[in-house]
């Protein structure tokens, strides 16, 4: 082996950069991830966001740019833009670089279920959804540029949500709780109708960060001893002091003790708040709510939860409190979402009352990652007839929006590159918007095609159906972009990385062979 050579291995085997923070931001990553590999060329269909919130995007979805690399053994994903909190979709089909997936999508052929919420939500006994369909089925006619074959799908989507809708609050029984939450959900497309699928979990708060939405007002009204919930004690403390002028703790009538302060506690028995080192619990949606999500965000940091991680069913049953899938004793109300359908409402005779309460079955079965960041105003816009960038319009300037990593197992057996196909589609997966990110771009130009004298609009469900009306093959150039797969192997097999001491040996190590060789020659 010559010194050179050595010298090669030695490098290859050179310790990655940093990993970067997964929380939605190109900030103090951009030497991580370098040049986009995509910038969009086209502006958004979907609507122009405006709100500086992390959260809202103030009625607007777009692509602006997406950067990735592989380190390690995960790949990290950052794909700048906006999602709007009203669940429409960014989906990324991945291409592992083999051609063990599909270059074009046969709902019949693929699982079902997938994001069923969009579609009719679970198959009985479950839930209603009686007609098998998914995401995958709805976006059923797709097909990708020649050469690309989905291994995987992930999606992920934002806005309000509910548990126990209707349902009031009593003493073991938690009531309706409306929040903002996004959430991730997984195919696997290389295994037909057994695929796995699911819905991985959620976050709670922008920025990957493991915090909730929390109202700043403090504490509920009747948790007279704040000790973060209105319980039984609190009735002691009122009981005790009934006639007095004693000043009761989140009291907001006061004055003498009376009825006033019993029918405060009855009213909000059960309730949670931010008590003297309790989490609170204000649900909170934040629609009609702009520029206040920094205002909300808690400074209480989820117990047993990093920075990127999900909340599934198995942290809210573990670190998060919950009891039992009916939602019991979650320390924070949201959590219950994560958990499975409560099986005292599985089988029941009315399917449409299985999963009253609203819950997801999540389970972060592929270790995803993420981090939401909504809080882009620039980028490109999205107004007129013309859909063509002009000097107003930054996409190469956007640094926020939505950042992933999975781990490189998840993705099947790897080629020599990593290949995503990246787009804005519409809440129920049957319509296209006109922001994809590819290495081509060129959706004016196909809608140009489509109708002639025009450049507005999406491509809606023009790609979609039995016998769909056009497909990523007609727009020019690669709609995807591609990501390099370590030459070596060595980061994205596990190996162990050198420290910059045994780097310092190793390259000691090499030149001596090379002179003794010298020597002896």
């Amino acid at each position: 082996m010559t010194g050179k050579l050595s010298l090669l291995i030695v490098l290859a085997a050179a310790p990655a950069l940093a990993q970067p923070t997964v929380d939605g931001s190109l900030t103090g990553d951009t030497s991580f991830y370098g040049s986009a590999l995509a910038t969009q060329d086209t502006r958004t269909g979907f609507g122009d966001a405006n709100n500086p919130d992390a959260i809202i995007a103030g009625g607007g979805s777009e692509l602006d740019g997406v950067f990735a690399r592989i380190s390690g053994d995960r790949l990290y994903v950052m794909v700048t833009g906006n999602l709007e909190d009203n669940f429409n979709k960014l989906n990324v089909f991945i291409d592992s670089g083999t051609s063990a997936g599909v270059n074009q999508l046969n709902g019949a052929a693929l699982p079902a279920g997938l994001d069923g919420f969009c579609c009719g939500g679970f198959a009985p006994p479950n839930g209603n959804n009686t007609t098998g369909t998914g995401a995958l089925q709805r976006m059923n006619g797709l097909a990708f540029d020649s050469g690309f074959t989905a291994d995987r799908l992930l999606i992920i989507t934002n806005g309000g949500e509910t548990v126990n809708p209707g349902k009031v609050d009593s003493p073991g029984t938690p009531g309706e709780a409306g929040f903002w939450a996004v959430s991730a959900s997984w195919a696997d497309l290389t295994d037909g109708t057994a695929g796995r699928v699911g819905g991985l979990g959620m976050q709670l708060a922008p920025g990957g960060a493991p915090r909730v939405l929390r109202d700043a007002g403090g504490a509920a009204s009747g948790d007279y001893n704040n000790d973060g919930t209105v319980n039984a004690a609190d009735y002691t403390l009122w009981r005790d002091s009934v006639g007095t002028t004693n000043v009761l703790q989140n009291d907001p009538t006061g004055g003498t003790i009376g009825q006033a302060q019993y029918d405060t506690w009855k009213a909000n028995f059960g309730q949670t708040g931010a008590g003297a080192g309790t989490l609170g619990d204000y649900p909170f949606k934040p629609s009609g709510n702009p520029g206040n999500t920094a205002d909300l965000t808690s400074a209480f940091t989820l117990t047993g939860l990093g920075q990127g991680e999900l909340i599934d069913r198995t942290y809210a049953l573990g670190a998060g409190g919950c009891t039992s899938d009916a939602g019991v004793d979650c320390s924070a109300r949201e959590f219950e979402f994560a958990l499975n359908v409560d099986p005292a409402e599985v089988g029941l005779v009315d399917p449409a009352m299985n999963n009253s309460s609203s819950h997801r079955n999540f389970n972060n079965f592929v270790d995803l990652r993420l981090g939401f960041n909504n809080s882009n105003t620039g980028g490109v816009t999205g107004s007129g007839d013309d859909f063509a960038l002009t000097e107003i319009d930054t996409p190469a300037d956007v640094n926020t929006g939505i950042e992933f990593s999975v781990p490189l197992s998840q993705l099947g057996t790897l080629g020599s590159e990593v290949r995503l196909a990246i787009m804005i589609g519409g809440g129920n997966h049957d319509f296209l918007s006109n922001q994809v990110l590819g290495e081509g771009g060129g959706v004016i130009r196909f809608l140009e095609l489509m109708d002639p004298g025009t450049t507005a609009g999406n491509i809606g469900g023009l790609f979609f159906g039995a016998s769909p009306l056009g497909s990523f093959v007609d727009l020019p150039g690669n709609q995807f972009v591609r990501v390099a797969v370590p030459g070596a192997g060595v980061a994205a097999a596990g190996v162990p990385e050198p420290s910059a001491l045994t780097l310092l040996c190793l390259l000691g190590a090499a030149a001596g062979v090379g002179r003794l060789r010298r020597a002896v020659a």
